[in-house]
């Protein structure tokens, strides 16, 4: 049995952008890294209607002999 039912969400994005970033290479053979993702977010109200999403995501090797990191903002309204 499959239940559905159509939602529309009340949020309404106004922008998203990148705030930060890097990228970092050690020097050395990077054969047979494994790579692992990490995601953190947080969310602020910052207006009686708006709202700020903060978000991390980091690419990396245990070692971090190869890492990514990117910080991101998106506003989003109720109206």
């Amino acid at each position: 049995m499959e239940v559905r039912s159509k939602y529309e969400s009340a949020l309404i994005l106004d922008k998203i952008e990148i705030i930060e970033s890097s990228f970092r290479k050690k020097d050395g053979s990077l054969d047979d890294l494994e790579l692992g993702v990490q995601v953190d977010h947080s969310l602020n109200k910052i207006g009686d209607d708006k709202f700020e999403l903060i978000f991390t995501t980091k690419v990396a090797d245990q070692d971090e002999k190869v890492c990514v990191w990117v910080k991101g903002r998106a506003i989003f309204n109720t109206q």
